[in-house]
């Protein structure tokens, strides 16, 4: 997490904290390592913040794609939509592509 030109790095037992400014001179090897040694919760946040800087997410659409999917679920519910398996879909482009 980045805090005040900070990034703390939390470990199961303890952290470090590094200027923002020695974390650019750590080679990427170095640092793809550290984060691959982070327990499974943080290198999710960790990829989380790092998604979300690149391609901040939109409180609003975030909403509209959420009433989308309760729509969506309604109309399988009530019959108004018929699902397909899976199976048949990964067939299907299957087949397309094969040709």
């Amino acid at each position: 997490m980045i805090q005040g030109g900070y990034l703390k790095i939390e470990g199961k037992s303890n952290y470090q904290i590094y200027k923002v400014s020695e974390v650019t001179m750590i080679k990427t090897n170095e640092f793809i390592s550290m984060a691959e040694s982070l327990p499974i919760d943080m290198r999710i946040q960790l990829i989380d913040t790092l998604l979300n800087s690149i391609h901040p997410s939109k409180k609003e659409i975030d909403i509209l794609w959420a009433k989308e999917a309760d729509k969506r679920v309604e109309e399988i519910k009530i019959g108004k939509v018929k699902t397909i398996p899976g199976e048949n879909v990964f067939k299907e482009i299957q087949s397309r592509f094969s040709k």
